[in-house]
């Protein structure tokens, strides 16, 4: 299985977002993409889903956006943990009525 962690947030650089990803994953497969200035994703390879969720709730306990997918493709997490993000950054922004 493939995992995706994707962290967004407006001030932390994507230098800092990168070590901390790093430092979360050292003993796993893995790659990590700066997607923008805001926004950094690391794509875990045979990950363990308990590890991936417990990263995210580090980071959005910083208070660091989060998004995370699984899926047998690459394509398929990344696409699972942009849906989760933007969900997630969309209920905060629109107020419920």
């Amino acid at each position: 299985m493939i995992g995706c962690l994707m962290v967004d947030h407006p001030t932390v650089s994507p230098l800092s977002k990168c070590k901390m990803l790093r430092a979360s994953f050292y003993a796993e497969d893995y790659e990590i993409e700066v997607l923008s200035q805001a926004r950094v994703m690391v794509i875990v390879y045979n990950a363990d889903q308990y590890d991936i969720w417990q990263a995210a709730g580090m980071f959005e306990a910083a208070g660091i956006k989060t998004g995370y997918g699984f899926a047998q493709s690459k394509g398929e997490a990344i696409a699972d943990a942009l849906k989760h993000l933007e969900n997630d950054m969309h209920e905060e922004i629109v107020p419920q009525v």
